[in-house]
């Protein structure tokens, strides 16, 4: 890891990465928005032309009725969308990492393995560690993460820091077969 974070190459390249691929999702959010707008202002447009038709004579009020209704429904489920986008959009802030941001983490990280206590450590790899893939004994790939909170440096939780997951598919510690003592010399029907 500390081989990792020293490689500044690599983190700049990186963090370009991450950068192209947050502006790429505003982007996406974005135009998605101009199209849910469109869409929203055909579909009242479409219903004042209904009301329209249908006071100028020439629509029933079964058919106007049914019409708006579909439409109504159409309507509501595109306001959904675009609150929701909005909020996303807000919510989304571009990124803003500096070397001096870069210098601060591979100074923590430093310090962190090389004097931290073992929870300290485990705390700062749950917070770097994205993910790590096993293609084999042979072929390990852990992928990191820069946990940035507006430009600083985020702590771990310290209440995380004790936490230890159980390993999935691990076998109990009395192993799979079932316990043999206090059976004596029974014989087994199987």
């Amino acid at each position: 890891m500390l081989r990792t974070i020293s490689r500044h190459d690599l983190l700049d390249a990186a963090l370009a990465a991450g950068l192209a691929r947050s502006g790429a999702k505003r982007r996406h959010d974005q135009d998605e928005l101009g199209v849910v707008e469109a869409e929203l202002a055909k579909a009242e447009e479409a219903i004042e032309r209904y009301f329209l038709a249908f006071e100028a004579g020439t629509l029933s009020e079964t058919t106007c009725g049914q019409r708006v209704q579909t439409l109504g429904g159409k309507i509501a489920t595109l306001r959904a969308r675009q609150s929701e986008l909005a909020s996303l959009l807000e919510a989304e802030q571009e990124p803003t990492v500096t070397q001096a941001h870069l210098d601060e983490l591979r100074h923590h990280v430093i310090d962190t393995i090389e004097h931290g206590d073992p929870e300290a450590q485990k705390g700062l790899l749950q917070a770097l560690v994205a993910r790590i893939e096993v293609e084999s004994r042979t072929s390990v790939r852990p992928y990191f993460r820069v946990p940035l909170d507006g430009g600083g440096l985020t702590e771990p939780n310290p209440s995380d820091l004790g936490k230890v997951r159980p390993p999935s598919g691990s076998a109990p510690p009395g192993g799979f077969e079932p316990p043999t003592h206090g059976l004596g010399n029974r014989r087994s029907i199987l």
